[in-house]
């Protein structure tokens, strides 16, 4: 690849998949800001950028029906993915879930959001015509070390200024170095108060992650919070226990039965008894290699609302045939 193509392929990548605006870029890539706009109509021109239109009313009811029904859900919604390619998928799960979050929230609810990329593209999809008077928590924990789908704060203050409402901020990382620091933490003032408000959640927008050992560390590609923050003892015991995927941080099996794990003693988060509780949890997550996961979740019953593509959507019936 040559070093005007690369150039092409790292501006789109921050502007398209990163969010950044152009100054940031610019100062990211050393150059010009007047040479971003026609950078980014370059790559356009030579298809390094590619577009796919997403309709959120085209959805495919015959699957959403047959899953809801399987297994046992308040709602399912699956989209035809008009052949999105799979690295853009999250994008257009986010803008479904963009749109159903508007239709269903209301004034006063408590709105629990959990952290993740496609819970990422969500938020960076919502908008209204208007306010709704919302409150609006963390569910889990934030990162600074990780990319902005990590940085839960800043996600639940966006949900907020989107949709109107305010949002509480979690003074807590995610995962705690120990057992004993993390009941030390929980302790305090700050903390409880955001306890106190997962009592009272009405809606929560989680992600579904596949095991921690089902990621690839190739070049470029993110690392996400399972390569990061977990012991290799803790790894050792995920393996052991037959981990399959998590919510919110909360590992389960095949069965979709949270798994006895260490490090859930170290992490300040919802737990998945806590959101048992909540009248309407709301799962987004897509891809060939979220199927487990997601099928082990339903089993498990672990959300309420599915929010996922065709294609993933009939491989996790397919897989309740076997």
């Amino acid at each position: 690849m040559s070093k005007d193509t690369e150039l092409l392929v790292r501006i789109a990548a921050l502007y398209y998949e990163q969010d950044l605006n152009q100054n940031e870029i610019a100062e990211i890539c050393q150059i010009e800001r007047s040479r971003i706009s026609r950078l980014l109509l370059e790559a356009r021109r030579k298809g390094i950028v590619q577009f796919n239109v997403v309709d959120p009313s085209h959805r495919d009811r015959r699957l959403g029906d047959q899953i809801q029904e399987k297994f046992g859900l308040q709602q399912a919604i699956v989209f035809d993915t008009l052949d999105i390619p799979d690295h853009r998928l999250k994008k257009a799960i986010g803008l479904i879930a963009a749109d159903y979050l508007t239709s269903i929230l209301r004034e006063g609810d408590v709105f629990a959001i959990s952290w993740g990329e496609t819970i990422y593209q969500t938020v960076m999809s919502l908008e209204t015509e208007y306010p709704r008077k919302l409150i609006v928590v963390p569910a889990i924990g934030g990162s600074g070390l990780l990319n902005p789908a990590y940085h839960i704060n800043e996600i639940a203050r966006r949900v907020a200024e989107q949709l109107g409402g305010f949002n509480r901020t979690l003074y807590a990382p995610a995962f705690v170095e120990t057992k004993h620091n993390c009941e030390e933490l929980t302790l305090s003032k700050d903390i409880q108060m955001i306890a106190d408000l997962w009592k009272s959640v009405t809606v929560a927008l989680v992600g579904i992650g596949k095991s921690p050992f089902a990621y690839s560390l190739t070049p470029g590609e993110e690392l996400q919070f399972g390569q990061f923050y977990l012991y290799t003892s803790e790894q050792q015991e995920l393996r052991q226990l037959g981990v399959i995927g998590d919510i919110n941080a909360r590992f389960f099996d095949r069965e979709g039965t949270e798994l006895p794990a260490s490090v859930h003693e170290r992490i300040i988060g919802m737990r998945l008894s806590d959101l048992k509780r909540v009248p309407r949890v709301i799962a987004v997550a897509g891809g060939v290699g979220k199927v487990d996961a997601i099928h082990a979740a339903l089993l498990g019953n672990k959300i309420s609302v599915l929010i996922t593509d065709c294609f993933t959507a009939q491989k996790v019936l397919d897989k309740g045939r076997q």
